[in-house]
């Protein structure tokens, strides 16, 4: 829904006073409109220092809801009875920017010309959104009336000398009357005959009352998101403490990002020797991209007879130990960092299953081994699950060890070559 641009509202006070006189001139206080289709309603609701405006479109007359949209933003304008607008115009402005059903009459929550200066918010918006609107206030800001009738429907005229600025109107029996008042591009009687139209078994008209609960459920929801995010810090801190370096990352980024970034800011670079994981180490490094900046290469040494010929794993070591074991992983991870030429070497070795266990060895039994010419970490880890499951959990701790590696290493470079 598209509105006129008429003035910027960032004013001061005294000059939105001059403004709101200039304006007067502007209004239109004749009925501009033939058959209701659509009409609409907007308040406003308040959250700390952020305000909520809501629209809410409504077919007529059964008042079936089409449409609702909103916006939330920060309070900019102090408040200061006569100067409504100056506070909420902005935001109302921007919730009925996304309108897509047009309504042919606008009821706000507020004056219209029963204003000091004849610009209440209904007024002031009307002229920006350049349609018929309606104030409907639930309290009297200008002008005078006589006692009214205690029964629904009753009203009596709302003047100010001898200009006659509104009515208050008594919409239910014996409940306080509400002040009308014609915005823009309407006259008085019309107005009345509209409310009355639009008002059911409650006080406020149904698109008034409609929008004052969509902005004060919006409201409600704003709070518990902002508590809960208070929560979610609060706990996220505790966490924090309690896990230390085990939290890797409290945004979106993947484990193999925080790593390629750990390994870009210490400017290293890394091998892989893979044996149960058939390159899913490597995969996994390489499929961030820019890892070249740090990836040399890697070696999938299924066979015992590739760990022996590329990794020189002596045949000794595997016929005593075992290929799934800390000793073959240890020397897999310091050859393959001699070999590519890398400053940190990394293996895995293990059981990946469903076969290949032994009485002392089970099915997920891991060893692995990081090594930088100066040191070798090894780690052993029982895994459990698939064969799937186990190879991409070993390869997601392999990953992690790598990581504890490099936060714990505050050297910018190691070259131990």
């Amino acid at each position: 829904m598209k509105y006129l641009n008429l003035h910027s509202w960032k004013i001061k006070p005294g000059e939105a006073i001059q403004l709101q006189k200039e304006l007067k001139k502007k209004i239109y206080l004749k009925k501009s409109f033939n058959k209701i289709k659509k009409v609409a309603g907007a308040d406003v609701s308040y959250y700390k220092n952020k305000m909520i405006a809501g629209v809410v479109i409504f077919e007529f007359p059964n008042f079936k809801i089409i449409e609702r949209q909103s916006f939330i933003s920060p309070v900019n304008f102090p408040y200061i009875p006569g100067l409504l607008t100056f506070r909420e115009g902005p935001s109302l402005l921007a919730a009925f920017k996304k309108i897509k059903n047009e309504p042919d009459i606008i009821l706000f929550d507020g004056q219209g010309i029963a204003h000091p200066r004849r610009m209440g918010i209904a007024t002031h918006l009307g002229l920006f959104l350049d349609k018929p609107t309606i104030g409907c206030a639930k309290s009297k800001l200008s002008g005078n009336y006589k006692t009214l009738s205690e029964e629904k429907g009753s009203y009596s005229l709302l003047r100010e000398g001898k200009e006659t600025i509104g009515a208050v109107i008594r919409t239910r029996k014996k409940v306080k009357p509400i002040f009308v008042s014609p915005g823009h591009k309407i006259d008085l009687p019309n107005s009345i005959e509209i409310v009355l139209k639009c008002t059911d078994k409650y006080k406020l008209p149904v698109p008034v009352r409609e929008a004052h609960l969509f902005v004060n459920q919006l409201k409600s929801n704003l709070a518990a998101n902002i508590k809960a995010k208070i929560l979610l810090k609060d706990l996220t801190a505790r966490l924090k403490k309690l896990l230390g370096n085990y939290i890797y990352r409290s945004d979106n980024q993947t484990l193999e990002e925080v790593v390629g970034n750990l390994l870009k800011a210490k400017k290293l670079k890394i091998a892989v020797a893979e044996s149960c994981t058939g390159g899913m180490l490597g995969e996994m490094i390489t499929r961030i991209p820019g890892s070249s900046k740090y990836f040399q290469g890697g070696v999938i040494s299924y066979a015992s007879i590739v760990k022996e010929d590329l990794l020189k794993v002596p045949p000794e070591v595997i016929k005593k130990y075992g290929e799934v074991s800390v000793q073959v992983a240890r020397i897999m991870a310091e050859e393959v960092r001699r070999c590519c030429h890398s400053d940190i070497g990394i293996s895995i070795t293990g059981i990946a299953g469903p076969v290949g266990a032994t009485e002392k060895k089970k099915v997920g039994l891991v060893y692995m081994a990081l090594a930088d010419g100066k040191k070798t970490l090894t780690q052993k880890h029982q895994l459990f699950g698939d064969r799937q499951l186990i190879r991409l959990r070993a390869t997601r701790r392999a990953l992690n060890m790598l990581r504890m590696y490099l936060i714990k290493n505050n050297d910018n470079k190691i070259n131990t070559n």
